[in-house]
């Protein structure tokens, strides 16, 4: 059941991020269909620089251990190394705030890294629910 439940909340994640990111696509695109070209290309990267700032600021304002991939750090959790506030729900929420944001603005980063650092967090969390609390406490 456990894994079942992080399955289906890392899924859940996975769809959201789709649809916000999708979201933020069609609002640059309407905002830059004026039909002036010049107009609609500054529109176009204003939004999208917009975008990347958002998401700059939110990694460095709400959590700063979101940045990057997460993959070697993953690799160092794994490894034994105890990183404080690194699986903590502050940090999904910046992981996907700024995920969204740096996709909706068209940068071309891999969600791959990202993901897994998601889904650790998930799990880490989830393992932390009363249901579950026996698989935290027995490593």
């Amino acid at each position: 059941i456990y894994l079942a439940a992080v399955g289906v909340l890392s899924a859940f994640i996975g769809y959201a991020n789709e649809r916000v990111v999708m979201f933020l696509q069609r609002v640059r695109s309407m905002a830059s269909s004026s039909g002036n070209s010049v107009a609609d290309y500054a529109v176009w990267v204003v939004l999208s620089y917009l975008f990347i700032l958002i998401s700059a600021a939110i990694t460095q304002l709400v959590q700063q251990n979101a940045a990057g991939s997460g993959i070697p750090e993953m690799k160092s959790i794994l490894g034994g190394m105890v990183m404080s506030r690194y699986l903590t729900l502050r940090t999904l929420l910046a992981k996907f705030a700024g995920l969204v944001f740096v996709l909706g603005g068209s940068l071309p980063v891999g969600k791959e890294g990202p993901f897994v650092h998601m889904a650790a967090i998930i799990a880490t969390q989830t393992a932390n629910l009363s249901p579950f609390r026996y698989i935290s406490q027995n490593p």
